[in-house]
């Protein structure tokens, strides 16, 4: 059950009074004073000008419509108030009683979510059940199925962020977890930092030529030559992972260069090994970086003093690679 209608000053005089006047459904208040009342349904009071209304002397009725000036019930007598022979002249207001209170503290209306936009007491507010205890939050907004999330306690051992089916009977998926030692639990992913990939999760990183240079003379990865292209990324940490097979290389760079994600800087000189075949030899090189960097450095050794020879479709480079960033 929603709440009633409510609106401040919502008062008028009764211009044409019901018929019969002790059980007619309908009156009319003076010009314009219909613009005064909330929108239906809410109980008013109707009692005789001059007078405080009391007991004795005023009728609540349940107003069920008002259509400009005309006020239609639904029921007369309400609230254990007696009905009487409404009059014109005779007061008319929407007032508070005591149903609009009773409303108000209502158990079920509080847990079928029917105050919009309700506020909660500062600085605590305890929910209390015996088993568990909820805090259930719906829209009508989504389609039916997927309108629900709920806050329990359950059991005193684990606090759960969850979604809930329609009339809150069942949790469709308990989203997070949280015990009395601290450890979470989350059943999807987790997006950090405002990334737009969660934590650890690889993402590929599309071709572009662009994204292969050397310190000296030219790097050529072809789009084909770009097997594996990767990264994850979990809190301040890069993994990048490589795998560029049938690249050219010409000039004898030190370092054969790799872009890093868009947006991502070194925060950390550091080298990490890597694998690579020129030609027909192998062997294992250095990946390094410095600080403020945004390219992976590619060198035949940890100092960048051995050169990748000239070649065509033979250079090889393979690797998986940590880096800190900022």
């Amino acid at each position: 059950m929603a709440l009633d209608g409510y609106k401040n000053f919502a008062w008028g005089t009764v211009a044409v009074a019901p018929s019969p006047a002790t059980s007619g459904l309908t009156l009319t208040l003076g010009t314009g004073e219909g613009a005064n009342l909330p929108t239906p349904p809410f109980n008013a009071t109707i009692w005789p000008t001059g007078n405080d209304a009391s007991k004795a002397n005023a009728e609540i009725a349940r107003v069920s419509g008002v259509a400009g000036d005309v006020v239609t019930f639904s029921a007369r007598a309400q609230e254990s108030s007696t009905a009487r022979a409404i009059a014109v002249g005779d007061r008319f207001g929407a007032t508070i009683t005591a149903k609009m209170l009773t409303d108000l503290v209502n158990a079920s209306n509080l847990a079928s979510g029917t105050i919009p936009d309700a506020r909660m007491p500062s600085p605590n507010l305890t929910i209390t059940g015996t088993t568990d205890s909820r805090v259930l939050l719906a829209t009508t907004a989504n389609a039916a199925g997927s309108r629900n999330f709920g806050l329990a306690n359950i059991g005193g051992t684990l606090l759960y962020i969850a979604a809930f089916v329609d009339d809150f009977s069942t949790a469709v998926n308990a989203g997070l977890r949280v015990d009395r030692l601290g450890t979470i639990q989350v059943a999807g992913d987790v997006y950090e930092k405002n990334r737009p990939i969660s934590m650890g999760q690889w993402a590929a990183i599309a071709y572009a030529a662009g994204n292969f240079t050397s310190s000296a003379g030219s790097w050529t990865v072809d789009a084909g030559d770009q097997i594996t292209y990767t990264y994850m990324l979990v809190g301040k940490t890069l993994w990048l992972s490589f795998h560029l097979t049938a690249t050219s290389v010409s000039g004898t760079p030190t370092e054969l260069r790799m872009a890093l994600p868009s947006g991502v800087t070194v925060a950390q000189q550091a080298t990490q090994p890597f694998s690579f075949v020129d030609g027909a030899v192998a062997g294992t090189g250095c990946a390094a970086v410095v600080v403020g960097d945004t390219i992976l450095r590619l060198r035949k050794d940890p100092f960048g003093v051995g050169t990748w020879p000239n070649s065509t479709n033979t250079t090889l480079v393979s690797g998986t690679v940590p880096l800190a960033i900022t």
